[in-house]
């Protein structure tokens, strides 16, 4: 493995991410049961890790935990945001991580920013367009092939 690319595995067997910065955005049902689980995986350092909403999740009893070891909140409003601001502001490196649990946003966006700073990306997302055309499959209406045609 190339050295941007090496993967080491802790002592229980997950992946040591404890060198890089996380930035979740969204926090709604799936981000909060991503981020009580993570740690089941991935070993992260909870102070590199920033949750951006724009609803104030801070005194929610699932993430209380990891707000007091060190996680950062960001209360911003998402929709139309300059995506790339977000990730300045959170101060991403190269093969830091982007998880996008957002809804209802530009994702086009989300992608170019992050591409621009060669970041990491997971999306949860499969939309449907609600236009959609009720003769297309729903791989042709899925925000996966748009990713793939980006």
């Amino acid at each position: 493995m190339t050295k941007n690319h090496t993967q080491i595995a802790s002592s229980d067997g997950q992946f040591d991410a404890t060198n890089k910065t996380f930035c979740f955005l969204g926090c709604g049902a799936v981000a909060k049961c991503t981020l009580t689980f993570l740690t089941n995986f991935v070993n992260v350092d909870w102070k590199k890790v920033y949750i951006v909403d724009r609803f104030d999740q801070r005194t929610a009893p699932c993430l209380k935990p990891i707000f007091e070891q060190g996680a950062h909140f960001l209360h911003i409003n998402l929709e139309d945001q300059d995506w790339g601001l977000i990730m300045d502001l959170v101060k991403l490196k190269p093969n830091d991580v982007v998880v996008d649990l957002t809804t209802n946003t530009n994702t086009f966006k989300v992608i170019e920013a992050v591409r621009k700073r060669s970041l990491h990306y997971v999306n949860t997302a499969m939309e449907i367009n609600w236009h959609f055309d009720p003769n297309a499959t729903l791989y042709d209406e899925s925000l996966y092939k748009r990713h793939v045609e980006a």
